[in-house]
């Protein structure tokens, strides 16, 4: 028979619809996203239905203990205040700490993995975030410091800075959005896994929309009437806010 794989336990913090942990799941045999954090409504609603269960509400209220078992986490933080497509106030915009301060949970609670998602803009002092120019660094260099005191490896990219740049037009992916990736590994971990690791190639050619949707997708995400109505449920919680 074939041996069975020991569940890999991850936490998606700031999930979104969570494509990123999902994505992991399909490509890594065993393993099981068994908790998230994701404040928008909308979003908590298909998480539910996509793993039967509710996310926490506010990433920053999760206590460390709340993380223990898991083994890897991945941190797709709000982008809009580094983003281009905003105002680019950095650590100004209160959205903008959600980078930073979601990495003092991973250190305590020793997190073996941790996987964050950002713009490549975080890597620069931004002009109109005043809490960095005072600084004098960038919130990404401020992550990569906290992770690497708190016991982390942290590898360097192919431009030989932390995290490496990826465009997931180049991997498969049929949008042309470049993010920044880092992986944080605990020094335990990294001493005998260090020679497992590389980044993955980014030579795959992208993909038209339709040969990534499902032709049959799951009922639950098709648009029937019961469906269409428990979304507006979440998405307009005053009944008179709702189309009509």
């Amino acid at each position: 028979g074939v041996d069975a794989v020991e569940p890999v336990m991850a936490y998606s913090a700031y999930a979104g619809l969570d494509n990123l942990g999902h994505g992991a799941g399909l490509e890594c045999a065993g393993l099981v996203v068994v908790g998230g954090s994701e404040n928008n409504s909308v979003a908590r609603e298909v998480f539910r239905r996509r793993y039967r269960f509710s996310p926490f509400e506010e990433q920053e209220a999760v206590p460390p203990h709340m993380l223990g078992g898991v083994y890897v986490v991945f941190g797709t933080a709000p982008c809009v205040a580094f983003s281009k497509a905003g105002y680019q106030q950095g650590c100004r915009d209160p959205r903008g700490h959600h980078y930073e301060t979601q990495i003092k949970s991973y250190v305590e609670a020793q997190i073996p993995v941790v996987v964050l998602e950002q713009v490549p803009e975080c890597r620069r002092v931004l002009e109109k975030d005043i809490y960095s120019v005072k600084l004098g660094t960038s919130p990404q260099a401020r992550v990569v410091q906290e992770l690497e005191e708190g016991g982390y490896h942290v590898p360097l990219g192919s431009d030989g800075l932390p995290g490496q740049l990826m465009r997931a037009s180049d991997l498969g992916g049929v949008v042309d959005r470049e993010r920044l990736i880092t992986i944080a590994v605990r020094l335990d971990v990294w001493e005998q896994k260090a020679h497992q690791f590389e980044w993955p190639a980014q030579e795959m050619e992208s993909r038209a929309v339709a040969e990534i949707l499902d032709k049959t997708p799951l009922e639950q995400y098709v648009n029937l009437e019961e469906n269409k109505e428990q979304f507006e449920r979440v998405q307009y919680p005053d009944r008179r806010n709702r189309p009509r």
